[in-house]
C-alpha cells in the first residue's frame, strides 16, 4: 500500500490540469555519483533541500506540478507541489518539497502551506542575491500574505512602488526548542529614478518565537509577547533574562540596495545585502559585511553568453570580537554577532540540515547533536556564475566559488581554511518531446571537503 500512495497521488495531479487554464507538470530523475565521501558542493546547494548531503551517490524521482484556477476576473485559486522519492545506499525517502493552495489577484497572493523563495539572478548566486533568504533548504510550513510583485504607490505612482511580505512558519519538534514559530516579514521600496534606472531599498527579517525548551518550559507566544517580538523590544519578566537584556526572540536579517539600469542589449544590477542579528547590525557596527553581486543579463537570450554574475561576500567583522555587558544601556549586547547562530535557539538558522540563508556557512549536522547550528560563519567568498547557449536547443550554466573559512569567534580556524566549490551543467531541449536532458560535473578541492569529483544526469518531461 505504501508503493501505491505516491502512484495515486501522481495521478491526482496530472487529473488536476484538466482543470486549470494554465497549469505545469513535470516529471523528473535524477542520479547523482562521486568519487570521494560526498557528491559536489552545488550539486546539492540551491536545490531546495531535496537532496542528501553525507551519502556517496542518490537516486531521485521528482513530480513538480502548479496551476492557476481563474474563479473570476480579479481572483484565481493557486495551488502547488513538489515531491519526491530519494534512494541512497541507506534508505528510501519520500518528501513533499513543495504543497500549498491559496488566492491571488493583481495586487495579493494568499498562500497556506510550504512553498519556496522564487529563483533570482537566474541560479547563478550563492545565496539567491540575499544573504538571509536563499533556495538552499526545503521550504517551511507557513500562513503568507506576500505583494505579487511590486505595487505602484498611492502617490507618486509614476515614481514609487513597493513589495512587501508578512509570514508565519511552524518549525516542527525536531529541534532544540521544539515547535517554535518563524515570522518572517520584508517592506522593499523601489524609485524609478528614469526609464533606464531604478534604486531598490528594504529590509528582510526573521524572528525565531515561542516553542518547548528541552526542560519543558514553554517560551512566550501570548499576542503581548507576540507584539514584543515583532516590534523589536526587550522580553518582560515571563521571558528569559537573555530576552530581558537584549530583544525577544531570535532576530536576524537583511538590509538591501539595489541599482538596476537597462542598457540597449543588456540589463545590469548591482545589490548589496547587509546582515544583522540585533541592534548594533541594524546600526552598521558590522559595516564590513555584505554580500555584493552584480548580475549582467542579455535582452535577447540564445547567444553563447546570455548572463554573468559577479559575487563577493564578506562575513568576518560581526560588529567585533568583543560582545559588551555592562555599561550604558545603548553599548550593551554589541559584538560578536555570531550570524546564524543563537543562545536560546540553539539550531541556528537551519532546517532539514541546510543553512536557510547563504549555504557558504557550515551548519553543524551531527546527526545526535541537539544543539547543531553553525561551526562557520566567517567567512570571505569570491564567486562566478554564468549561462548561455552552444546550440539552439544546448544550454550551459557554471558556478566557480572560492571560499576562505575563519570559523566563529569562539572556534576560529588558524590558519583558515580554504575551499573551491565548481560546478558545470548541460541542458539538451527536445521541444517536440518537451524532453530534456541535464548533465552534471563538478569538482571540489580544498581544507574543508578535500577532494570531490562527481557526475550527475537528469531526464525531465514537461506535460
Amino acid at each position: 500500500m505504501k508503493r501505491t500512495l505516491p502512484f495515486l497521488f501522481v495521478l491526482s495531479l496530472f487529473s488536476l490540469t484538466a482543470f486549470s487554464q494554465l497549469s505545469e507538470v513535470s516529471v523528473s530523475a535524477t542520479t547523482l555519483g562521486k568519487k570521494g565521501s560526498e557528491v559536489p558542493f552545488w550539486f546539492t546547494h540551491n536545490q531546495f533541500g531535496k537532496y542528501e548531503q553525507q551519502v556517496r551517490s542518490q537516486f531521485q524521482t521528482e513530480v513538480d506540478y502548479s496551476g492557476i484556477y481563474p474563479i473570476d476576473q480579479n481572483f484565481n485559486v493557486v495551488t502547488g507541489v513538489d515531491c519526491a522519492v530519494s534512494y541512497d545506499a541507506y534508505s528510501s525517502r519520500f518528501m513533499i518539497i513543495q504543497g500549498y493552495a491559496g488566492l491571488s489577484n493583481r495586487l495579493a497572493i494568499f498562500r497556506i502551506g510550504a512553498f519556496a523563495n522564487d529563483i533570482e539572478f537566474d541560479n547563478l548566486s550563492t545565496s539567491n542575491g540575499d544573504i538571509v533568504s536563499s533556495v538552499n533548504y526545503r521550504p517551511i510550513p507557513k500562513i503568507s500574505l506576500t505583494s505579487n510583485d511590486f505595487i505602484p504607490s498611492p502617490v507618486w505612482k509614476k515614481y514609487f512602488s513597493f513589495k512587501f511580505a508578512y509570514e508565519e512558519g511552524f518549525l516542527e519538534n525536531d529541534r532544540y526548542i521544539r515547535n517554535a514559530m518563524l515570522h518572517h516579514d520584508q517592506l522593499y521600496i523601489r524609485y524609478r529614478a528614469s526609464q533606464k534606472l531604478t534604486v531598490t531599498a528594504g529590509v528582510n527579517r526573521y524572528i525565531f518565537w515561542g516553542g518547548t525548551q528541552p526542560d519543558g518550559e514553554q517560551l512566550p507566544s501570548d499576542f503581548k509577547s507576540y507584539v514584543r517580538y515583532l516590534t523589536g523590544r526587550s522580553g518582560d519578566s515571563q521571558f528569559l533574562q537573555t530576552d530581558r537584556d537584549n530583544v525577544a526572540g531570535n532576530q536576524l536579517g537583511s538590509y538591501l540596495l539595489s541599482l538596476r539600469h537597462s542598457f540597449k542589449a543588456w540589463d545590469a544590477e548591482f545589490r548589496m545585502t547587509h546582515p544583522f542579528e540585533d541592534h548594533s547590525g541594524m546600526e552598521f557596527d558590522n559595516w564590513r559585511d555584505n554580500l555584493i553581486t552584480l548580475f549582467i543579463n542579455r535582452k535577447k537570450k540564445g547567444r553563447p553568453v546570455d548572463a554573468l554574475l559577479f559575487e563577493f561576500m564578506y562575513t568576518k567583522d560581526q560588529s567585533g570580537d568583543r560582545h559588551q555587558l555592562t555599561g550604558p544601556r545603548s553599548q550593551r549586547m554589541r559584538g560578536l554577532d555570531n550570524y546564524f547562530n543563537h543562545g536560546v535557539y540553539k539550531s541556528g538558522f537551519v532546517y532539514k540540515d541546510y543553512s536557510m540563508g547563504t549555504p557558504l556557512f557550515t551548519p553543524i549536522i551531527y546527526p545526535m547533536s541537539s544543539g547543531k547550528g553553525f561551526a562557520n560563519n566567517r567567512v570571505v567568498a569570491w564567486h562566478v556564475g554564468a549561462n548561455g547557449y552552444i546550440l539552439a536547443n544546448l544550454s550551459w550554466r557554471t558556478l566557480i566559488t572560492y571560499t576562505r573559512n575563519f570559523g566563529t569567534y569562539s572556534r576560529r580556524l588558524e590558519p583558515y581554511r580554504y575551499q573551491w566549490y565548481t560546478m558545470g551543467e548541460l541542458n539538451w531541449l527536445i521541444p517536440e518531446q518537451k524532453f530534456t536532458i541535464t548533465g552534471l560535473a563538478g569538482i571540489d578541492y580544498g581544507d574543508l571537503s578535500g577532494k570531490k569529483l562527481g557526475l550527475g544526469l537528469t531526464l525531465k518531461k514537461d506535460f
